[in-house]
């Protein structure tokens, strides 16, 4: 019987079937949670929007700050890059629909494929470093079955875009320290 249990954990299909419920979870908040209740997606989506609105020549730098500025003191303009490059699908939905509130999901369906593709890299991780199937797919779980995890990714925010990409410079340095190795 725990022979049994342990094949089950350590297939390849139930890694897809973890993937696919952490993207049914993610979908679900995305369309249950009222705009404005996770942390900060106001301001992320109202500068996604500003960038949206603006012609697509003008960048993602933001020259024409006031004293009174709608999107508040924007100071770090390299970290809001994020918006910039989500304007761009932002830009699409537009055409579509003026609803504030599909746009606000389709943008947090986007984060919710960061998500996905986040698992996907620390899966990535685990096989650079030689880890078992059922390690992976135990971490995994881990990941998809815990409420926050997937709450984060169904909001907007540019977290999870940093979650990403942190999951994929660990997996490039572990690459550099495996040919630095070799040598």
């Amino acid at each position: 019987m725990i022979d049994k249990l342990k094949n089950i954990l350590s297939s390849k299909k139930f890694l897809y079937v973890l993937i696919c419920l952490f993207a049914a979870q993610g979908i679900y908040f995305s369309a249950v949670i009222n705009y404005k209740v996770p942390s900060d997606e106001e301001f992320h989506f109202v500068l996604t929007k500003y960038h949206a609105e603006r012609p697509i020549t003008a960048g993602p730098i933001i020259q024409d700050q006031s004293s009174s500025f709608m999107l508040g003191d924007v100071q770090r303009t390299p970290s809001y890059l994020y918006h910039y490059f989500l304007s761009f699908y932002l830009r699409v939905v537009m055409t579509i629909t003026s609803s504030q509130d599909v746009q606000v999901f389709v943008l947090r369906l986007v984060n919710v494929a960061l998500g996905v593709m986040a698992l996907l890299m620390l899966v990535s991780i685990f096989k650079r470093i030689n880890k078992s199937q059922l390690t992976i797919n135990l971490t995994i779980a881990w990941l998809a079955l815990t409420g926050m995890f997937v709450w984060v990714f169904a909001g907007i925010s540019y977290d999870n875009l940093s979650m990403f990409l942190f999951f994929y410079l660990l997996y490039e340095l572990i690459g550099l320290k495996n040919v630095l190795e070799i040598k």
